[in-house]
């Protein structure tokens, strides 16, 4: 945190300050409030050290500075001290004056929990105004009246001492009157009160006298924000049943306060943005919005949170001018401002206003692969142009040869063309280029692209494909992306994965294999169709990588409607899947840190994505005690220890056992030997096999034993890599190896 965010050094300037005169102090509390703006206490001071030389104009000038982003009610209080002072003298022009500044601060703070005492002040300052005829009276008795009621209905620490001062008013006035009133007000005095015990348990958990600063992880802060949190979802719940515009007042009050405090969390300003704009006040989202880039310049996501509300809108243009400032003066541009510039430009603009970006981004020096890799694939999936993206990936070849994670995503692209040729010829000029240590995972994929002799694994495949009862999704999968790449047959793998999901619609990982290769014909609608059709059988709980892919599907193919839509869609149905379901539901600052991120590209800092994952998983043990995860040892024996978060206690102390692991199971690290080992299988006796895959983990295979002369001969002859693929087929009942002649028929 930087230093000029110090506590102690603040808290000691502003003592100095208290002892010099206001010539002097001034410097030191500008200095401070340019620090902490919204440190009410510190305004105050200030204040006050200006009324105590009767400098009104310099007291104006504070109070028009502060009142409005520091709702605090001892702030106010000095405000309508002030105006009561240079009022007291001007008769009743004066005392109109003091009747509306009362209004304007009840507005303001008057449903704060400690503003008993403002509603009391109030209502004896009315009642002190002279009538000097029945009408007046009359007014005056109405409007003491009024002002009453409201406080009544206020869940305040002083609410029962108001409610027995309303009784005797009212008793004052009229006795007959009093008892319809009493007998009218009381359920709802009740209600005010009940609701007031319950905010208290929130209020007292707050630290009213923290200032802000940026957030360092802390226990004391973290513990600050979940009790932000929870008094915020406290007066989201509407406990006391009031009005719709009653309700909706308390809550942007409570957004103010905690925004006082919370000033450089970016989720609590993008919270209480969207919660305007849920509420169906998009003009007052957007003037939150405002503040929060001012108050955070250099939150790129809240940048694009704003621009993407102004485009939601249909705000084009203002929506452009935000991008305009991520993308800055062009010398410290950031490669995904870049990006996500020409995808702003694609969806609005057209494919030309896009392209014309992109040929002048590429020239910036700011420009990294991830600009080429994240146009072409526009190119591809928006445009359906594999040619224009086949040409981008070859010029950017020329820069980022040297860049192993370009060369990979260039033939991620490859492979969706089913272009074996071109993939191993990439391959083979990147390895050339490449020094060893920074080549590994080109050899992995290069080893997967040499495909083994078809013939036995077709002959196989298909008679497990047809026979088998054992047969699972995974067999369906080999043999549709083996028709794919091997036969260069789209049809019949599209067939082979329809024909799948009759059977397997239940399971979501068949499901995601199929959009892939769905994604490799570039077919947008039927994936569309394919994740509809999924998510309207599979129950929620096994639904949620379904709904996380079908999100970045619109990411990369929808607009923004269509993202929001199915982002919308997704947290209402994985509402429904445990207890803090009704979190899911309100929107997130991380969401549009998902939808903004490109690659190992993302529009906040690593410090800013380690923040948000403790703040999620704060959110969901919130209200609950929160246990360790178990560690197990080496011999898979696990230890439990208990721990409770507690709220209001900044200090919490844990006592863990200190959990070994087994040395004796440990094995040295040789990158020279074998991931996996094939043994060849005895025709008489069975054989276990231990395989290594570049695609997956090593698994254990068993080939029954079996007599079969013409089958002992293919085994022989069989390279290394078809004997794992035959270690790992699911068991069949009987011997399917002994049917040469049927599984010759099969080919």
């Amino acid at each position: 945190m930087d230093d000029k965010y110090n506590i102690e050094a603040a808290e000691i300037l502003a003592n100095n300050a208290l002892h010099l005169p206001i010539t002097q102090a001034a410097p030191i509390y500008e200095q401070l409030l340019s620090v902490f703006p919204t440190a009410a206490k510190y305004w105050k001071q200030y204040v006050e050290a200006n009324m105590l030389v009767n400098n009104d104009d310099a007291t104006k000038q504070i109070f028009s500075r502060c009142l409005l982003n520091c709702l605090q009610v001892p702030l106010w209080q000095c405000y309508i001290r002030f105006i009561r002072k240079v009022n007291e003298k001007k008769g009743v022009e004066g005392q109109e004056e003091t009747r509306k500044a009362f209004d304007f601060m009840l507005n303001y703070v008057g449903v704060d929990i400690a503003s008993g005492p403002v509603w009391m002040e109030y209502i004896t300052f009315l009642k002190l105004l002279p009538a000097t005829s029945p009408q007046e009276e009359s007014q005056r008795m109405t409007a003491v009246r009024k002002a009453y009621q409201k406080a009544i209905l206020t869940p305040t620490h002083h609410i029962e001492q108001l409610w027995k001062e309303y009784e005797n008013f009212e008793n004052s006035v009229s006795r007959q009157l009093a008892k319809g009133l009493i007998s009218e007000y009381q359920p709802k005095y009740n209600s005010a009160r009940a609701v007031y015990r319950e905010r208290k348990k929130y209020v007292d958990e707050i630290d009213w006298n923290m200032l802000a600063v940026p957030p360092t992880g802390s226990s004391k802060e973290e513990q600050q924000w979940m009790a932000w949190k929870r008094l915020l979802s406290f007066e989201k719940g509407n406990p006391q049943r009031i009005d719709a515009a009653s309700s909706n007042k308390r809550i942007i009050f409570t957004y103010e306060q905690c925004l006082m405090y919370l000033y450089h969390y970016p989720d609590m300003w993008y919270n209480y943005a969207t919660w305007h704009a849920k509420s169906g006040s998009t003009e007052a989202a957007i003037k939150v919005f405002q503040r929060a880039v001012k108050a955070l310049p250099d939150s790129d996501m809240l940048k694009y949170a704003y621009a993407e509300l102004e485009e939601s809108r249909g705000a084009i243009q203002s929506a452009k001018k935000l991008y305009e400032s991520l993308l800055g003066d062009g010398v410290n541009t950031t490669a995904l401002a870049h990006i996500q510039f020409i995808r702003f430009l694609r969806r609005n603009e057209g494919v030309e206003a896009a392209r014309k970006y992109f040929l002048d981004a590429r020239k910036s020096p700011t420009c990294t692969y991830h600009v080429y890799v994240a146009y072409a694939l526009m190119a591809f999936c928006l445009d359906k142009d594999p040619k224009v993206a086949h040409n981008v990936f070859e010029a950017g070849l020329k820069r980022f040869m040297h860049e192993p994670v370009y060369v990979l995503e260039y033939a991620d692209f490859l492979s969706r063309l089913n272009d074996d040729r071109n993939i191993r010829a990439l391959f083979e000029r990147a390895l050339s280029s490449l020094p060893p240590e920074e080549s590994v995972e080109f050899v992995n994929r290069f080893n997967c692209t040499k495909f083994i002799d078809g013939s036995v694994v077709y002959m196989i495949q298909r008679y497990y494909l047809l026979k088998s009862p054992t047969c699972t999704y995974h067999v369906y999968v080999a043999y549709a992306l083996m028709a794919f790449c091997l036969d260069k047959d789209p049809k019949v793998a599209h067939n082979v994965f329809e024909a799948g999901l009759k059977r397997f619609m239940h399971e979501p990982v068949y499901v995601l294999e199929y959009a892939d290769f769905l994604s490799r014909l570039n077919d947008d609608r039927n994936i569309r169709a394919l994740f509809e059709r999924a998510l309207s059988s599979l129950p929620p709980e096994e639904s949620v990588e379904v709904w996380k892919r079908f999100s970045q599907f619109e990411q990369t193919y929808g607009d923004l409607a269509s993202m929001l839509k199915v982002e919308q869609r997704r947290k209402e149905a994985l509402s429904r899947t445990g207890e803090e379901g009704a979190s899911l539901l309100e929107n997130s600052l991380q969401d549009v840190v998902s939808r903004y991120s490109f690659m190992d590209l993302w529009p906040c800092s690593s410090k800013d994505l380690d923040h948000f994952a403790r703040q999620e998983w704060l959110a969901k043990n919130m209200t609950k005690k929160v246990e360790k995860p178990a560690i197990s040892n080496g011999i898979g024996i696990t230890e439990k220890d208990p721990t409770v978060v507690s709220s209001n206690s900044s200090n919490s102390t844990s006592s863990a056992k200190v959990v070994y692991p087994d040395t004796s199971k440990m094995v040295v690290y040789d990158p020279r030997q074998n991931p996996g080992t094939a043994m060849t299988p005895n025709a008489t006796s069975p054989a276990i096999l231990v395989t290594s895959n570049p695609l997956s983990t090593p698994m254990v295979g068993t080939v029954g034993g079996g007599s079969s002369s013409a089958f002992d001969e293919i085994l022989k002859a069989t390279p290394p890599a078809l004997v794992a693929f035959l270690a790992n087929l699911p068991a069949v009942e009987g011997n399917p190896l002994t049917s040469i002649a049927f599984l010759q028929s099969l080919t």
